[in-house]
């Protein structure tokens, strides 16, 4: 469960789910999270960089493809967006998790996937000062936006790669749901990593907030209130279109009983039961 925080000053409304933050961080240290992004932030409609990628192969093909974790480039630590200073806050991007149009509303540009973890290495006084949120989303429903994304290959340059990678697990998001296992490299990628581990420091939730995108407009009332940050107005960024069919339609009930299995603390600690 997601306990309130002694620091919390929410009020009443929006539906977004209220985490805690420990005062001292223990535990095994979590697997890290490559970012999509390089130095310095990306910047609304370009490329992130990427790296020359190794190649590997997918068993039962022997046509080489990338390897996730050589393709991103890690976002190095000391960069924090001034706005985050100015408005002492820090916005965890989940990716699928409508928080390229926060982003775009807030900043004016895309910070990519930096987890708490490397927010906190770069700057932890102002990190441990600051007010941390994030939005995050049905687990289901988020594996279906980040497929769909991959599959319409046309907004990065990096995209066609990820599809070549996406399709050796299956031709439809329902074999691919069926097919992906703990071990898969899909997980290296950020779209299909757990959400959990952009947010955790240690095997503990690092933030003061973690809204739902489910109440996306609600929510950012919230923030208004709770913070100092001003938002433009929002506009839809790197979307696909709506999603026409539900999740149980498109994933199946194989597809959905794997990912509830895969994401299952995702599934607990933010409350989609």
């Amino acid at each position: 469960r997601l306990a309130t925080s002694s620091r919390s000053r929410r009020r009443d409304g929006g539906d977004g789910a209220t985490a805690s933050r420990p005062a001292k961080w223990h535990g095994q240290p979590r697997a890290t999270v490559d970012d999509a992004c390089g130095n310095p932030p990306c910047q609304s409609g370009t490329s992130p960089a990427i790296t020359t990628p190794a190649k590997h192969t997918v068993p039962g093909n022997n046509e080489p493809v990338a390897r996730p974790s050589q393709l991103f480039r890690r976002r190095p630590p000391g960069l924090v967006p001034r706005q985050f200073r100015r408005d002492r806050a820090i916005f965890i991007h989940v990716p699928k998790c409508a928080g390229s149009a926060m982003l775009d509303a807030w900043l004016g540009f895309q910070t990519g996937h930096v987890t708490a973890e490397q927010y906190r290495d770069a700057d932890p006084a102002f990190f441990e000062s600051a007010y941390v949120f994030t939005f995050v989303r049905d687990p289901l429903t988020r594996f279906i936006s980040a497929y769909d994304h991959i599959q319409t290959d046309d907004l990065w340059d990096y995209l066609p790669e990820m599809k070549r990678l996406v399709d050796q697990h299956g031709g439809t998001v329902a074999e691919v749901a069926e097919r992906i296992r703990p071990e898969t490299d899909l997980l290296a990628l950020p779209w299909f990593a757990p959400q959990y581990t952009f947010l955790e420091i240690r095997g503990r939730l690092a933030v003061n907030r973690a809204f739902k995108t489910e109440s996306f407009t609600s929510d950012l009332d919230v923030i208004r209130g709770e913070t100092a940050i001003h938002f433009r107005d929002i506009a839809s960024v790197n979307r696909r279109g709506a999603m026409t069919a539900t999740a149980a339609d498109r994933l199946g009930p194989a597809g959905i009983a794997n990912l509830r299995r895969l994401y299952a603390r995702d599934f607990t600690l933010f409350g989609y039961y």
